[in-house]
């Protein structure tokens, strides 16, 4: 089996032009809705257009991306919370790949992560 070279970063860092902001539901400041606000044209006299914003952490300057670690576990209190419970991992069969090539597989992702089910507790 033939592996694909690990990447050792990944782009990151603000978009020119705009910055990411982010927006809390009212009474649940717990949960972080990211939108980009981009400039407009001074001449606009305009605020900055405000769009959802689908680059994750990668794009927030105040984020620090580990590729070894993985990305932050935001949603682990509220897995916690429902009851979720750790389950045994299959095997990875070809399938889960798209029963790509072994020439074009890349390495599994370093980051250990549990993996859960759910439970009727959770429920």
């Amino acid at each position: 089996m033939t592996v694909q070279q690990k990447p050792a970063a990944v782009t990151t860092g603000p978009v020119i032009g705009s910055r990411k902001v982010y927006s809390s539901p009212a009474g649940r400041p717990d949960i972080l809705v990211p939108f980009r606000e981009i400039d407009l044209h001074p001449t606009a006299n305009e605020p900055p257009f405000r769009i959802y914003d689908t680059s994750g952490p990668f794009t927030d300057p105040a984020v620090r991306i580990d590729l070894q670690a993985g990305l932050a576990p935001l949603r682990s209190p509220w897995i916690e919370r429902r009851g979720f419970v750790p389950l045994a991992a299959r095997p990875v069969r070809p399938e889960d790949n798209g029963n790509i090539g072994d020439d074009k597989l890349v390495p599994e992702c370093p980051a250990s992560r549990t993996i859960l089910a759910g439970s009727p507790a959770g429920r």
